[in-house]
């Protein structure tokens, strides 16, 4: 786009596709919205105080009872009578990593080293994780989990990508399918920083090809030809408010405009020195992505972030590539807290996964198994540790498999909706659960049943 001219008046700035802005001034319109609400509506930002939220999705099925401990009814330590076809043996001395809530393999857990790697003491300390054990269709994008459309529904939206981001063109954003299919709550999908700046709409196909600071130097002159032209309708009723409002929504446009830089991760201080990226860091590099998607959601500039791990399905007979896999998602999951501590910012996660493995009577991973899954949920808590009721919903048989009798056992979407319901139990917002969820635990102690985090105050 060529422009010819310097732009002088506003018709000038019509003339040469200057939209963004256009409307503000607009007399008739602005009258019509109900001049004293705008001017409210502008002198600050509005919406529930709400943690940030992430899916960590490994999809495939992993063997996330290989990482983490199940058991029966009392909870995961009490002990099924065998784990021979999970991998491993809890019942070794020294074998369970206690200090994260839901015991882990200290042995054998590749996703622990993951974690433990990146990050520091401090940072565990007020890290905490349970568990849901249900069954899950093995390898099938069906099975409707990721809760990140509940939690967007409940009012967590992005300041600048609302709907927040996803790394898989999906209905969730991952690889496994939202609890409700609805596609206005779609994350933006993105497989690279670029991805995430190019997400910001900058007003449509005029700005196409104008760069940042080419909008901003038009917004900050047409700042000053309101200005000007606020003398033409001081005299007219709410006169005055007028031209408050149309000073206010151009400095809220220059504030978004500046604001976009912030977007990439690559350019944050804290950031590039927890995910180890740095300017040059290619923009689709996997520390770079990752970062963008934690990063936008601590700072709220996005809604909930969805990160995506492939190749889980990884029941090739021996366990070196689910090693591979789990201690990538351990990284990631590591990384994320980390960042959460440095930028003393909650955050609440999904670890998620489609199925899971069945060993052979050793850590040798032989086949698809939909009864040996699990969900976990992790939270963060920069001014304390989290408290926790239990560490686990539902349980585990002899039969090393999921109990699909129990309240989740048996149905995914039911675990997406009790990871909700610990969601807005940590915002202090667990009495809100009949509105976004109706007809779900509606039975006598069934809401209270799959609660792990004790609510926000405690």
């Amino acid at each position: 786009m060529h422009i010819h001219k310097k732009p002088v008046t506003r018709r000038d700035f019509l003339a040469q596709g200057f939209l963004l802005y256009s409307g503000v001034i607009s007399l008739p319109n602005i009258f019509g919205l109900g001049l004293r609400k705008a001017v409210d509506q502008c002198g600050g930002s509005s919406g529930p105080n709400l943690t940030p939220f992430m899916v960590f999705d490994m999809a495939g099925g992993a063997a996330l009872p290989g990482n983490f401990l199940v058991g029966k009814k009392g909870g995961p330590e009490d002990l099924l009578s065998s784990y021979n076809r999970l991998g491993w043996d809890p019942r070794q001395q020294g074998s369970l990593y206690k200090d994260f809530g839901l015991p882990m393999s200290l042995k054998y857990s590749k996703m622990l080293k993951g974690i433990l790697d990146n990050t520091t003491a401090e940072a565990r300390k007020n890290f905490r994780m349970g568990s849901f054990c249900h069954f899950a269709q093995d390898d099938s994008p069906s099975n409707r989990l990721n809760a990140a459309n509940l939690v967007l529904s409940a009012g967590l939206r992005g300041s600048f990508i609302t709907n927040g981001l996803g790394t898989i063109d999906s209905p969730s954003g991952g690889g496994s399918a939202p609890v409700v299919n609805n596609i206005s709550l779609k994350p933006t999908i993105v497989n690279s920083v670029d991805g995430v700046l190019g997400a910001v709409n900058l007003g449509g196909p005029a700005y196409s090809e104008i760069k940042t600071e080419q909008i901003k130097a038009m917004a900050e002159a047409t700042i000053d030809l309101s200005r000007i032209q606020k003398g033409d309708y001081i005299d007219l009723p709410d006169g005055k408010v007028l031209g408050d409002l149309s000073k206010c929504a151009y400095e809220k446009s220059l504030d978004f405009l500046a604001g976009i830089d912030s977007l990439d991760p690559r350019k944050n201080a804290t950031v590039k020195a927890v995910y180890k990226i740095n300017e040059n860091t290619a923009s689709s590099e996997v520390n770079a992505v990752t970062a963008a998607l934690t990063m936008n959601s601590l700072m709220g500039q996005s809604g909930p972030g969805v990160w995506t791990l492939g190749n889980c399905d990884y029941h090739t007979g021996n366990s070196t590539d689910g090693d591979r896999q789990d201690e990538l998602m351990g990284i990631q999951i590591g990384l994320a807290v980390e960042l959460a501590h440095q930028m003393k910012k909650p955050l609440f996660f999904q670890l998620l996964t489609d199925g899971g493995c069945d060993a052979n009577g050793e850590r040798n991973w032989t086949g698809d198994s939909g009864d040996k899954c699990m969900t976990v949920i992790g939270y963060y808590k920069p001014n304390g540790t989290p408290k926790m009721r239990r560490t686990q919903v539902g349980h585990y048989t002899d039969g090393q498999g999921a109990e699909r009798g129990t309240l989740i056992g048996s149905e995914p979407a039911l675990v997406g909706y009790a990871v909700f319901a610990n969601y807005l139990n940590i915002c202090g917002k667990i009495d809100d659960f009949s509105t976004y969820a109706p007809g779900v635990f509606t039975g006598p102690g069934q809401l209270e049943s799959v609660i792990i985090f004790e609510g926000k105050d405690s």
